[in-house]
Formats: C-alpha cells, sequence, structure tokens
C-alpha cells in the first residue's frame, strides 16, 4: 500500500487539513461551554450552585447561632418559635415512643423532655451541616446513650424551622 504524498496535493486540500487539524486542537483545549436547559453553561450553572449553596450556608449558620443562643439562655419561648408545628421528635433519652408536639404551648410544656441537658449541651457545641443545596435543609445529629437522633431544619415560608427528628438507619 503506499503512503500518502501531501506534497503533491493541490495547495487547498492542505489549507482545508491544516485548517481542520488547528480547528480541532483549539477546540480540545477550551474548557467545556455546552449549553444546558435554560440556557446556561456546565460552568455559569455549576457557578450559580455555588452562590446558591453559600447563600444557603450563610442562612443556615445565622439560623444556627441563634437557635444555640436560645438554648443556651433556655428561652424555651423562642426555641419554640423556631419549631413548625406539628412536631414529632422521635426517641429521646427514656421515651422510646418519641414525643408529639401540636403548638407552641404543649413545646413549653414538654421542653424538658424534647430537650434534656445532655441535647442542650451537645447543641451549643455542636455543628449542622447542609444537606440539600437546592433547599437548603440541614441536619443536626445529636448522639444520646440510646442512639442518635437527627434534627432537620427546612426553610418554611423564607425562614428556617425546626420540623422534625428521626433515627437514622
Amino acid at each position: 500500500m503506499r503512503k500518502p504524498d501531501f506534497t503533491s496535493a493541490p495547495r487547498l486540500s492542505r489549507i482545508v487539513f491544516i485548517t481542520l487539524v488547528v480547528s480541532s486542537l483549539a477546540h480540545a483545549q477550551q474548557p467545556a461551554q455546552h449549553q444546558q436547559a435554560g440556557g446556561q453553561t456546565k460552568t455559569e450553572a455549576a457557578a450559580r450552585r455555588r452562590q446558591q449553596e453559600a447563600r444557603h450556608k450563610r442562612a443556615m449558620n445565622l439560623f444556627w447561632t441563634e437557635f444555640q443562643a436560645a438554648i443556651a439562655e433556655s428561652d424555651k419561648q423562642k426555641v419554640a418559635g423556631m419549631v413548625e408545628y406539628p412536631f414529632a421528635s422521635g426517641m429521646l433519652a427514656d421515651d422510646k415512643d418519641g414525643v408529639e408536639v401540636a403548638d407552641e404551648a404543649a413545646f413549653i410544656r414538654k421542653y424538658a423532655v424534647l430537650f434534656p441537658a445532655r441535647l442542650r449541651r451537645q447543641i451549643k457545641s455542636g455543628k449542622p451541616y447542609l444537606v440539600d443545596t437546592d433547599t437548603g435543609e440541614f441536619y443536626f445529629e445529636y448522639f444520646s446513650p440510646v442512639g442518635s437522633l437527627v434534627f432537620i431544619f427546612k426553610k418554611t415560608d423564607g425562614t428556617y424551622k425546626l420540623t422534625n427528628t428521626m433515627a437514622p438507619g
């Protein structure tokens, strides 16, 4: 089989060949800027997600600081205002069945059961973690003598609220 002789090829073919090679090399070196739904590139969408995550983390940390302060001050009324009702809490300390709370008044009455001293200490020094970068939902995990319990915080009407707890697993 004969090798192609590019020196004898017409000048136009060599120019087209060189143009294609240079073009493909240049394209291969460009960052991925493929269009996604909504007209955003992947890079723009990733930047938007990072900004959204940063906003959620700031809001989460602000709420968490206020929640920690209310717990540290034993301000039952303020903590009760940071809860969405009805509120259901899984197993805490000796309570194997969990606790259901219909409103703020019931929450205040059951505050000592819902927030035993060990939990309050962990909240004062603990850190939550963001679990959903789209909604801003975050968790705080409490480690009790009978296992762990995850406290779930979600935005309700633009404000974070403690919505419920669940045992992991």
